[in-house]
């Protein structure tokens, strides 16, 4: 009867769980973070196996610097708008709801111009430290910069307004398949071999139909109530918040990007394209966390504004759980069958097996870790996690210095998995000073044990 009892009592719980709004949200971007999964590594197969490791490397090393300065050109914003917009559609405050958005846009939008115009202008002293074709895809790239960073703010209106499907889904489906197919169009109308530059170019391409996808998106799902009223503006305030979130967006890109940009400028491009190809497949580890962190960041700032905190942490708890559990079992093929896998982009990419399985356990160990990153900044404590995410910085911008002119792609896995695991590390004892709060799935399996126990 006991066992009957469980059994009824675990399925009513499943049952709760997958009606629940964070589950659902889940469930979606689950789906379309395995769509976006496989078209990413079917597309990267392909330009490996197009370009070849040297000039997908002078892509990787383009994409990278793009990614790099978009995020200094969003200022924050991307990462501020969706705490912002979720505050004020749950306080009904639509004024300040249309004046912060229009301050977003519009200061996203001179800053990346700026940017781009400044790094064409830089162009002749780079000359002195890059190759040739990693200084022609930089030039490129940076017309990627104002693009990304005008996505980066669309998305997190669009999240702030609880539509985290659609907004992912402009970068990671609408993108991705437009990306092939200007690449697959380009190879058969022309016939001829496309450099890294060339593959640029239909990026650039891409991201601005992206752009006007998730105008279209926004325009569509903006509040009735906020359509037809005077704007607040508040642009001190605004810049002022988002601080603290461009040093955490800019510091988050910079860690998950200097590998690449350090590795081009000391090992050159061939080196670069082999380490891109594992740190892609790696980042697959990391879909399941990312599904599942998208729907919670809203859910998050919405109990912390009612003060919510136990309902909180039993949401970072079940993220943790999930998390690992879809993440372990990807992590564990990845180290057993690198060289396998990664021999698909071509012969010359199996040499970053190493590589691949280093990223792959330091992404396993930072997903069971738990939501910290995302529990702190929706709370409003983005100054702590700036503080610590510099540190992990620093650390990785050292480590890859002193390993990358020795060891290439297996120094900067090295590096990087080291900063990834020192920086989870201080986000968890953070979340415990600041929310007071144990997260991570050894806490929350800890904690289902004493509440058992417990009744």
């Amino acid at each position: 009867m006991s066992g009957v009892m469980r059994l009824s009592r675990a399925r009513a719980a499943i049952v709760r769980i997958l009606q629940g709004p964070v589950a659902r949200g889940s469930i979606a971007t689950l789906a379309l973070q395995v769509l976006n999964a496989g078209l990413t590594f079917f597309t990267a197969v392909l330009l490996a196996r197009l370009l070849g490791a040297e000039a997908f490397g002078a892509y990787s090393f383009g994409m990278a610097v793009a990614s790099l300065l978009s995020v200094g050109a969003s200022l924050g914003f991307g990462r501020y708008l969706v705490r912002e917009t979720a505050t004020a559609c749950e306080q009904r405050d639509w004024r300040r709801l249309l004046g912060q958005t229009r301050v977003g846009i519009a200061v996203t939008a001179l800053a990346g111009l700026a940017i781009l115009g400044l790094g064409w202008l830089l162009r002749p002293v780079l000359a002195a430290v890059l190759e040739p074709n990693l200084l022609a895809a930089l030039a490129i790239g940076l017309l990627l910069v104002p693009l990304m960073a005008g996505r980066m703010v669309l998305e997190g209106i669009l999240r702030g307004l609880s539509r985290v499907v659609l907004a992912l889904s402009g970068d990671q489906l609408v993108r991705p398949i437009l990306f092939l197919g200007f690449v697959a169009a380009t190879v058969w109308a022309f016939d001829s071999i496309l450099s890294g530059p060339d593959v640029l170019m239909l990026a650039v391409a891409a991201q601005g139909l992206v752009i006007l996808f998730l105008s279209i998106a926004l325009w569509r799902c903006w509040p009735k109530d906020a359509a037809h009223v005077s704007p607040i503006y508040r642009p001190k305030r605004v810049l002022l918040g988002a601080l603290p979130f461009t040093a955490m967006a800019g510091l988050a890109v910079l860690q998950s990007q200097v590998d690449l940009v350090m590795l081009g400028v000391l090992s050159g491009a061939e080196e670069t394209g082999i380490y891109r190809a594992a740190n892609r497949v790696a980042s697959l580890v990391t879909f399941t966390m990312m599904a599942i962190g998208m729907p919670l960041g809203t859910r998050i700032a919405a109990l912390y504004s009612r003060g919510d905190l136990d309902r909180m942490r039993e949401l970072a708890g079940k993220a943790s759980l999930a998390g690992t559990v879809g993440s372990l079992p990807i992590a564990l093929a990845l180290v057993l069958g690198g060289g396998f896998i990664l021999e698909l982009f071509g012969s010359e990419f199996k040499a970053g097996a190493t590589a691949l399985a280093i990223l792959a356990v330091a992404h396993v160990i930072n997903v069971a870790a738990g939501p910290a990153e995302l529990l702190l900044t929706m709370s409003k404590h983005e100054k702590a996690v700036a503080v610590i995410l510099t540190s992990s910085v620093v650390l990785n911008i050292m480590l890859n210095a002193v390993l990358i002119p020795v060891y290439g792609a297996t120094g900067a896995a090295t590096a990087t998995g080291i900063s990834l695991v020192f920086n989870r590390i201080g986000l968890t004892i953070c979340v415990q000073r600041k929310l007071k709060m144990q997260v991570g799935l050894l806490w929350h399996l800890l904690g289902r044990k004493r509440r058992r126990y417990a009744s």
